[in-house]
């Protein structure tokens, strides 16, 4: 059952299960440097990446930081909510990532092959902008995510 989703510029979503979702996350976050704004990314996207080694709790769909506040992270990333510049560093990324996977088609391999694939299939589609954030019915904090915000 798919419980990780990613969010296209035309309001489609790649999707996969929990464990598949952090691989081809981790893979993007590995194609970035440490400088910069590709740093920057890098580390956001490590904090949506459970650490059970530090005390994180996995629940499939979500995970919860162990943090004073035990916050919850689910796995759900609309890249439409991140500035422009750092959406570009995200799919570089994970073109750069797909390049160097060894099987394209087969085995996990697919998973970062599908999911750029169908990036760029939305890049010919209508741009479809996110829901307006409703506070009475949506339990999120911030609006926009990603780095560059606050």
């Amino acid at each position: 059952m798919a419980s990780g989703f990613i969010k296209f510029r035309n309001g489609e979503s790649w999707y996969a299960r929990w464990s598949r979702y952090d691989w081809v996350l981790e893979r993007i976050m590995l194609e970035l440097s440490e400088d910069g704004k590709e740093g920057e990314l890098k580390a956001w996207i490590e904090s949506l990446l459970p650490d059970e080694d530090r005390g994180d709790i996995e629940c499939g769909w979500s995970f919860i930081k162990a943090t004073p506040e035990s916050e919850m992270v689910t796995r759900i990333l609309d890249t439409r909510l991140m500035k422009e510049e750092y959406q570009q560093i995200f799919w570089e990324g994970a073109r750069r990532a797909m390049e160097k996977e060894p099987d394209k088609e087969d085995g996990i391999g697919f998973l970062i092959n599908q999911l750029y694939k169908m990036y760029e299939e939305s890049l010919n589609e209508e741009y479809v902008p996110p829901k307006p954030f409703n506070p009475e019915e949506d339990d999120i904090e911030d609006y926009q995510i990603g780095p560059g915000w606050k």
